[in-house]
This record gives structure tokens, C-alpha cells and sequence, in this order.
């Protein structure tokens, strides 16, 4: 499956009427579209990571993994995600099995 990147229109729509799921490493706004894709917006807050470096590394990381669970599953939609700072230290392998559990909590719903 195709992850695509997530208009501002489409994130602030996410963002208010969106299904919220917490995890320790982010938050994660899901919102179904009527389209056959999935789209993902990634953001990591100054308050989080000061430098543009490390809130880019943040972001390519989270990307990869959600990428990695979407190919998965066959879940569409709008996915939002907010970084926490936790994100930043923890190993790939942990941030992607916390994907996979927000992603499989995604398909209970």
C-alpha cells in the first residue's frame, strides 16, 4: 500500500475530528477517508528536539516505521502523528512494535 504525505487541510481535519490513540513514544490521530490510501503527517514540536537535524531524524524514523506497519495491514486513512520525546532515544525495533500495536488498535475500531 502507498502511504502518501498529508495536506495541512487534511491534518487540521485530522486533528479535530480524529480518533485519538496515546502511546509512550506518540500520539496518534486517525481519521477514515473515503479514498483507497493512506496519508501520513509526521510532527515533532521545538519543545521536543531543538534542532531542525534531529526533528527531521525523528520524523524519517517514525515514517519509516508507520510505512513499514501500513504495508501490513490494509488500513486507509488520515494518520497524524505527534512525536514525543521519548521517540528520540528509543531503539527502531521499539518505535516500530509501538507502530504495529497503535496500528492493530487502528482495526479494533
Amino acid at each position: 500500500m502507498e502511504v502518501s504525505r498529508l495536506s495541512r487541510e487534511g491534518a487540521t481535519a485530522t486533528l479535530k475530528r480524529g480518533v485519538s490513540i496515546h502511546s509512550p513514544l506518540f500520539s496518534l490521530k486517525f481519521l477514515k477517508n473515503p479514498l483507497n490510501k493512506a496519508y501520513l503527517a509526521i510532527s515533532v514540536s521545538k519543545k521536543e528536539e531543538k534542532t531542525a537535524v534531529g526533528r527531521n531524524r525523528i520524523k524519517r524514523r517514525l515514517k519509516a516505521a508507520f510505512k513499514k506497519a501500513l504495508e501490513q495491514g490494509e488500513i486507509t486513512g488520515n494518520f497524524m502523528v505527534i512525536a514525543k520525546k521519548a521517540s528520540k532515544i528509543s531503539p527502531f525495533l521499539a518505535l516500530s512494535e509501538e507502530v504495529e500495536r497503535a496500528v492493530e488498535k487502528l482495526f479494533k475500531l
